[in-house]
């Protein structure tokens, strides 16, 4: 299939195709089979309207001519069985090219488990823009998902080579069945990118839209049967980003003259956890460019991903481009447009308010670091913000008390006075039980936080964030190493400034505004400088809800991961309890 035939069906209307056929299968399938029986559905509809002499053959025969995959054939034959009815009465309603369109960008539905395995159009075409794709060159995707990459790489450069490795079946099916609508030369193997090295393949652009949100403790199995993976992370805490292991297994299939694009998430970037990979990398010249890219982007996720372009050039500086606020706004999805594309490759390709290039040696000072919001905003950057000093009635600090003194206080019993720490702030939630003090002495009331005080850490980095409740009946005296600060809630939402100051723009201007290096600390003074986004109180309050829901969502995990870790911790002693009852039988 030619370039121009391919934009032309791109345009083409199959919503009312796609209806009927989601109809039909919904009682037959789960929302999750739907892309993938719905493409094998339309390929074998077109391939059976393709047919001349229908009388003279069968549906399998044709499977058998067309498709040499064996995965691929084995799941058409078994779609052709289960919906044979189906395929033979749409054959004469539906014309070849809606058949065709909706076969090649037919879209898994938003959020479901099938879209993790998509890539929207705008971030392929920026990518794509990236790697600058040459004839001859040797074009392989690791973890290929729907085919979307390779497919629209190939109609732009034809002449180069294109492989595939993806692990999960389905996609495996649809990949494949694009492919040969398309009429297209890419090779996709099954196979984990992890496990499987694609050395042999030589490639010198690599694209990869990896699963992200994992730790090296759930990877570890398919760590252990690469030795290249093994050797490097064998060792390495457990609770490293599942997105530096694949970008090192990317790096590892990458020629020395190549480039790769990945995308990664944002923590990643940023989180304490991977500061040593991160240098690594950093420090081994092999991260030539961050972009950050806006929000509900991808199909699978809401959250902002980031664009890390990778190489083996030895750069001594990383291009940081903050493109969070580079988009076209959608109802349901943002994209990136032609335009907006154009925009970001600008701004990669020279320095500008959105952009710049910045040293290893600047990195290093920031803990390495890649958030390019990090090192682009400046104090007075915020978009539209309110200097904090003008939200706060006040903002006080912590007691500074010895901890022979606050040993002497420490009691076990409930007195209804009580001490915060640092340690008592996780994942934004202040434990419920803190630990219990005697009394609290006058000279350190001034010390105690009021109800609905915002807390924050006057060490970082990250910089911690924490909501008071106190009750009626209740004290709770603050740790010199934190700030408790009353806000005026007829200007601000309480929640919300949490909310901002727990994000990364938050944390990179609270970072900005520190000082020190082996350690962060920000003053009374620096903190009043910070700018919170300037919102109308109902946008403030409807961030405020969803945040507080979400927090909600995470006491209840927490609460489900105790019970399990209580169940894994009495198995044996179960087990024990069986034997005994065994025996008196």
């Amino acid at each position: 299939m030619d370039k121009k035939k391919y934009i032309e069906l791109q345009k083409k209307d199959y919503t009312n195709f796609e209806w009927t056929l989601t109809n039909s299968l919904r009682a037959f399938c789960v929302p999750d089979e739907y892309l993938v029986k719905g493409v094998s559905v339309a390929f074998l509809t077109l391939l059976w309207k393709q047919t001349e002499e229908k009388e003279k053959t069968t549906l399998a025969l044709v499977i058998s001519e067309k498709v040499k995959d064996e995965t691929t054939e084995h799941y058409l034959n078994n779609v052709a069985f289960e919906f044979g009815n189906l395929i033979f009465d749409l054959t004469d309603k539906y014309e070849e090219e809606v058949l065709i369109s909706y076969i090649l960008f037919a879209e898994p539905n938003l959020y479901s488990a099938v879209s993790n395995y998509a890539t929207p159009s705008g971030i392929i075409k920026l990518a794509l823009n990236i790697l600058d794709i040459k004839p001859g060159d040797k074009v392989l995707d690791m973890g290929s998902g729907l085919n979307n990459f390779l497919i629209t790489a190939n109609m732009n450069e034809n002449s180069a080579y294109y492989f595939g490795i993806e692990i999960h079946t389905q996609s495996i099916v649809v990949a494949n069945i694009r492919g040969l609508v398309a009429e297209n030369d890419i090779k996709v193997v099954q196979g984990d990118m992890l496990a499987k090295s694609c050395e042999k393949f030589e490639a010198n652009k690599i694209f990869s839209n990896y699963p992200i949100g994992m730790k090296l403790a759930q990877l570890k199995q398919k760590i252990d049967v690469n030795p290249t993976l093994r050797n490097y992370f064998g060792n390495m805490k457990r609770n490293i980003s599942s997105d530096w292991i694949y970008n090192f297994a990317v790096l590892d299939n990458l020629d020395d003259s190549g480039r790769a694009v990945v995308i990664m998430s944002n923590s990643g970037t940023w989180n304490s956890s991977d500061e040593m990979i991160r240098k690594y990398f950093i420090e081994s010249g092999n991260i030539e460019g961050v972009i950050l890219l806006p929000e509900r982007l991808l199909t699978g996720t809401g959250i902002p991903v980031t664009l890390l372009v990778l190489g083996k050039s030895k750069s001594q500086t990383v291009k940081m481009v903050d493109a969070s606020s580079i988009y076209t706004k959608g109802r349901r999805q943002n994209t990136l447009e032609e335009n907006d594309i154009a925009h970001i490759m600008k701004y990669y390709n020279s320095d500008s308010e959105f952009s710049r290039s910045v040293s290893i040696e600047e990195i290093a000072k920031e803990e390495y670091l890649l958030n390019p919001q990090r090192f682009i905003l400046t104090l007075n950057e915020t978009i539209d913000g309110i200097p904090f000093e003008d939200l706060c009635i006040r903002i006080s600090r912590g007691a500074q008390i010895k901890s022979s003194e606050l040993d002497e206080l420490a009691t076990s019993e409930s007195t209804g006075f009580h001490y915060l720490m640092l340690q008592n702030i996780n994942e934004g939630l202040i434990e419920e039980d803190l630990p219990s003090l005697k009394f609290i002495d006058k000279r350190y009331e001034k010390h105690c936080i009021q109800n609905n005080n915002l807390i924050l850490s006057k060490i970082g980095f990250p910089f911690k964030v924490g909501l008071a409740k106190v009750g009626l009946n209740e004290k709770i005296l603050a740790n010199g190493n934190l700030y408790f600060i009353e806000l005026d809630e007829s200007k601000v939402n309480p929640v919300f400034v949490k909310a901002y100051l727990e994000s990364e723009p938050g944390q990179a201007q609270l970072s900005k505004l520190s000082k020190g290096s082996a350690m962060k600390s920000i003053s009374i003074r620096d903190l009043n400088q910070l700018k919170i986004p300037r919102l109308p109180q109902k946008e403030q309050l409807e961030i405020a809800s969803q945040y507080l829901d979400l927090c909600d969502d995470i006491v209840i995990l927490q609460k489900q991961l105790e019970k399990i870790k209580d169940k894994k911790a009495n198995l044996l002693n179960q087990v024990g309890e069986r034997e005994g009852d065994e025996n008196i039988e």
